[in-house]
């Protein structure tokens, strides 16, 4: 059963990713039940989670963030702290979309703080230069700066090029907002070097 819940979820998020978001939407359903019927608390936050981006996707913001908070908690009830901060984490990039950028800020960081104490450096690859961009909205150019920087040591420790190029473009960006067009340009034409060897 938690084998049907994991494809199931996929299944629906594929779905989503193809503008099927209604269809996505029913599919989770009967995930969402089954798995509380029979206790499957990963499965069960999961599919919550992503019946929210589902939600969201058919233009029910309301309904998106009644769902996520029932996501998030749960996970804390049920000490699930991978599912916690996934959550919180989607929570803070729809803040950020929507320009709540304190709100998103405060979420983010407690992704990214979790992810550095779990040592899961893949995650966290992803999670700082989502903080990074929060940074550059609220104007911390040295913040995002280092968190840019950050990505590019996290590409390189999990090997991979393409990470590194685009860490290095997003440092780029804060020094030419800096005015420091030659250090700049030298992290682009880093960054399409890298970009280029990873094939895009």
């Amino acid at each position: 059963l938690e084998l049907w819940g994991l494809v199931s979820i996929a299944r629906a998020r594929s779905l989503r990713f193809v503008g099927r978001a209604s269809d996505s939407h029913d599919a989770l359903i009967p995930v969402i039940e089954l798995s509380a019927a029979h206790d499957l608390r990963d499965i069960h936050v999961s599919a919550l989670a992503d019946l929210a981006r589902a939600q969201r996707a058919r233009g029910e913001s309301q309904d998106a963030e009644k769902t996520l908070n029932k996501a998030r908690d749960l996970a804390e009830k049920w000490d699930i702290p991978l599912w916690y901060h996934l959550v919180i984490g989607t929570q803070a990039l729809a803040a950020f979309g929507a320009g709540r950028l304190d709100e998103a800020l405060d979420g983010l960081r407690q992704l990214n703080r979790f992810n550095v104490e779990s040592q899961r450096d893949q995650m966290e690859r992803v999670s700082v230069v989502n903080l990074g961009r929060c940074h550059v909205e609220l104007g911390e150019l040295d913040e995002a700066h280092r968190c840019f920087a950050r990505s590019v040591d996290l590409g390189a420790l999990i090997n991979h090029e393409w990470s590194m190029g685009y860490g290095h473009c997003k440092v780029g960006e804060v020094l030419m907002v800096r005015g420091q067009t030659k250090q700049a340009f030298a992290e682009f034409d880093t960054a399409l070097d890298m970009l280029r060897r990873s094939g895009d």
